[in-house]
């Protein structure tokens, strides 16, 4: 009976990891958050807890974004100085802090270093999979992501640097050299690239046989709400 059981609960967290928290269900208006988390990152970072070390630009390989463009970069970073260092931080509000790592560069003529955060997804936010580079700008929060290691495609998207006003996103196919405008009302997935079947998922199941699992299905049956 206890061995019944234990499978029929492994079933149950394979549907819902499986079924749906590998594609991630977060609608597009989330990115607003993660715009502002940037900007709250930025606001409370010393650049004094970094370290100074050599960098070549290379922010598409630094946040596993290939085919991100600096040209999407406003500030003139050719005699920037670079530091780096690591934050853990709630940078996409979802109330659990994220493994978040820094570049900060120290423009000539700017009173403060330009901050570039990166970070994966995960599932308590519903958006495994998907690899994010945010940064302040002259006058705008930027945020590119994509699926980890996709070079098909980036999603740009923008707003105000005060964290004020509707953010706005892009999708740039690779193929086409083309950008799209997204609906920001539509999934995180309709503004990303189609998800390459070469992303893996991570299964992580913790099943306890004397516990009951409660499940908090929406009338859609999406479970993804829950860690």
């Amino acid at each position: 009976m206890i061995a019944i059981r234990a499978a029929v609960l492994l079933a149950a967290a394979l549907a819902t990891t499986w079924g749906c928290c590998d594609d991630p269900r977060i609608n597009l208006s989330r990115i607003g958050d993660f715009l502002n988390g940037v900007l709250d990152l930025s606001l409370d970072l010393s650049i004094d807890e970094l370290v100074s070390f050599s960098f070549d630009g290379d922010f598409a390989g630094w946040a596993g974004i290939p085919a991100f463009s600096t040209d999407e970069i406003e500030v003139d970073l050719t005699a920037a100085a670079y530091f780096e260092g690591d934050a853990s931080f709630d940078i996409d509000l979802d109330a659990l802090k994220e493994d978040v790592r820094l570049i900060a560069a120290d423009v000539t003529g700017s009173a403060v270093p330009v901050l570039f955060a990166t970070w994966r997804g995960d599932k308590y936010t519903a958006d495994k999979g998907v690899c994010y580079l945010g940064w302040v700008d002259e006058t705008r929060l930027v945020l590119a992501a994509t699926w980890c290691g996709d070079d098909s495609g980036v999603m740009y998207c923008w707003r105000p640097d005060n964290g004020m006003g509707d953010p706005s996103c892009e999708l740039c196919e690779t193929s086409t050299g083309g950008c799209t405008g997204c609906a920001m009302n539509e999934r995180l997935t309709a503004c990303l690239p189609p998800k390459p079947a070469s992303i893996d998922v991570d299964v992580d199941i913790d099943i306890d046989i004397d516990i009951d699992i409660d499940m908090d299905m929406d009338v859609g049956g999406d479970t993804c709400g829950a860690p």
